[in-house]
């Protein structure tokens, strides 16, 4: 099944088996929405003039995913527009980035499925941002508080029955601390590329920061998961660059340390998509002298315990390391009584004690095929 997505989804193959019956038909469908690729296969088999031959429950299925997609973009779109021109009015810089900076500068159409919108900002500006989420009706999302923990917050708003808006404010690019500063606000903003359809206020990261992004998210947030759509992200943009940016793109992997990560997300675009990487670069990125750190999340098999291990030793200084331990063992008192909606606080030493013991397992736990 996942051939035959990846086959709709470059264009080489646009046709149901004829032998395939009913309960392929489900497996096909349980696939296509695991990778997240329901409207771009609509969109695929519409361009190749093929949908109306596909069994009638797959095709109403992707037409539906295709028309909710057109319906949630367009209302994503004009908020989104309204978020940025409020940012920039408050002299708060922002860079799109991720899922909705590649719809808009990747897909057709901005057709690209998410769940949210992802936004950098510099650090010394998130007071500033926060304020401005809060004007425009946002509330935020209880997550674990701290800068290392969690260098992001969530806002969402929701507007009218079913339709809710989600934005991720990062002042980081990445959670884990050895992939949380390869890419600064400063360096992303002086390479970064406007987005026209969006106005004047929209602007994202260039090519090369982009391709490296989509190349270090997949293994430092999901588990080096083959998830098709982020696999297609990669390609997409590999696709656009030519080889100047290529050669930009092997000496920021090599700088930055990353050039296994980024050697494993190429490789999966070339196997799955056919990707055109120059092989001098391909090249380029095999050759390691010795191991980079980021290899340890490559193959999906890093436990919680094992990224906080990572994270102590990419933290040099202890006052970091002991800051780092107590955001994740002891959070503020005003976190816990609203995550568990306490009102007494002198039950708060019961709460840290039952939060230890429920999170121990899942600290040593491997991820499952699922999430890997």
């Amino acid at each position: 099944m996942d051939d035959l997505i990846a086959s709709i989804l470059r264009g080489d193959s646009a046709l149901w088996p004829a032998e395939a019956g009913r309960e392929e038909q489900m497996c096909f469908l349980r696939a296509a929405t695991g990778h997240g690729v329901l409207p771009l296969l609509a969109h695929q088999l519409h361009q190749a003039k093929t949908l109306d031959q596909w069994p009638e429950p797959l095709r109403d299925r992707f037409v539906q995913a295709a028309r909710q997609e057109v319906l949630l973009e367009s209302l994503r779109r004009s908020e989104l527009e309204r978020v940025l021109r409020s940012l920039a009015a408050a002299n708060v810089d922002s860079l799109l980035m991720k899922g909705t900076a590649l719809a808009y500068l990747h897909y057709e159409h901005g057709l690209r499925p998410r769940g949210d919108t992802d936004l950098l900002v510099r650090q010394s500006h998130v007071t500033a941002a926060t304020r401005v989420m809060h004007t425009l009706g946002y509330r935020r999302s209880v997550q674990t508080p701290g800068e290392l923990v969690m260098p992001q917050m969530e806002f969402v708003k929701e507007n009218g029955p079913g339709v809710k808006h989600v934005y991720d404010l990062h002042s980081k690019i990445a959670n884990p601390q050895l992939f949380a500063d390869v890419l600064s606000f400063d360096e992303l903003w002086s390479r970064s590329v406007e987005i026209p359809v969006l106005g004047n206020n929209a602007r994202a990261l260039g090519p090369v920061d982009s391709l490296l992004l989509a190349c270090l998210h997949r293994v430092a947030h999901h588990h080096d998961c083959a998830r098709l759509l982020w696999i297609y992200d990669i390609h997409l943009v590999a696709s656009e660059m030519d080889r100047e940016a290529f050669a930009r793109f092997g000496a920021s992997a090599a700088q930055k340390e990353l050039k296994a990560v980024c050697a494993r997300g190429l490789t999966l675009a070339e196997r799955w998509f056919r990707t055109a990487v120059p092989a001098d670069v391909m090249e380029a990125l095999a050759v390691r002298d010795e191991a980079e750190p980021s290899e340890a999340y490559l193959g999906g098999q890093l436990r919680q315990v094992d990224v906080l291990w990572s994270d102590l030793k990419t933290l040099g200084r202890w006052r970091d390391r002991w800051q780092l331990v107590r955001q994740h063992l002891f959070p503020p008192g005003a976190y816990m009584r609203e995550r568990y909606g306490l009102s007494n606080p002198l039950l708060l030493p019961v709460l840290y004690a039952h939060r230890g013991v429920r999170g121990a397992c899942a600290w040593f736990r491997r991820p499952s095929a699922r999430e890997a």
